[in-house]
C-alpha cells in the first residue's frame, strides 16, 4: 500500500543544487518547508521523503529532483514553489 500524507501519495525527492533544471529526465521542483500547515497559499502541502542518490523509484513513483527554497521566491524553474513536509529526512 502506498504511503499517503494530506490525501496525496508521499513523493521521493533528491535534494539538488539551486539552478539544476533536470534530474533523472524530469524537471526539478522547488520546495518550501510548510511547517505544520496542511494548506499554504491555496496549495496542499506535499509529503516528501528525502532520499539518497541510489534510489530512482519511491512509493511506486519516480524520484524527483528538488531544490529547497528558503527565500521569498514563489517560482522555481518556471513553476510554483510547492509547500512540503519532510516525512523522512530534512529539507535543509
Amino acid at each position: 500500500m502506498a504511503a499517503l500524507f494530506n490525501d496525496q501519495p508521499v513523493c521521493g525527492v533528491r535534494l539538488v543544487p539551486d539552478g539544476t533544471k533536470m534530474y533523472l529526465g524530469r524537471r526539478t521542483i522547488g520546495l518550501r518547508d510548510a511547517g505544520a500547515s496542511l494548506i499554504s497559499g491555496n496549495i496542499k502541502t506535499l509529503g516528501v521523503a528525502v532520499l539518497g542518490a541510489d534510489q530512482a523509484i519511491y512509493n511506486d513513483q519516480p524520484v524527483l529532483g528538488a531544490v529547497p527554497i528558503s527565500d521569498a521566491r514563489t517560482l522555481y524553474n518556471n513553476e510554483r514553489v510547492v509547500p512540503a513536509k519532510a516525512i523522512s529526512g530534512t529539507l535543509a
